[in-house]
């Protein structure tokens, strides 16, 4: 069974990323360095009290890009989200991908209520 995490990317839509096993280094490179987990906006965590996104804590000191969609489902009005985020599961302590029935129904809920469709393919 397929186990997915979701990919923003600075200027891309998100996107659905096959994953096996969620490790911190796969991570920190998905991210460009150093993680932060961060909590979803109302809309998102309220649903899926789970879901948390990933990004680069540093994302100033490395100069990345603004990330619009990603700064969209975060909880907190701080400073835009930098370089790629990722979503996943927390379970406890730990994270995780998630589950194909998972992603699937977050990723509707995603299109549907912001209005954001998730770019199709295979990663490049």
């Amino acid at each position: 069974m397929s186990e997915y995490i979701i990919k923003i990317e600075p200027n891309h839509r998100p996107r659905l990323v096959e994953c096996g096993e969620l490790t911190l280094e796969y991570m920190q490179t998905m991210v460009e360095g150093p993680i932060e987990v961060t909590s979803l906006c109302r809309d998102l965590s309220c649903k899926y009290p789970e879901l948390r996104m990933i990004v680069n804590e540093e994302g100033k000191l490395f100069d990345l890009h603004g990330n619009l969609i990603a700064s969209i489902f975060h909880f907190v009005l701080r400073d835009a989200i930098l370089g790629t985020a990722l979503m996943v599961i927390a379970d406890g302590e730990e994270l995780r991908p998630m589950t194909e029935a998972e992603a699937t129904d977050i990723r509707e809920t995603i299109e549907n209520c912001f209005n954001i469709e998730f770019e199709e393919g295979e990663e490049e």
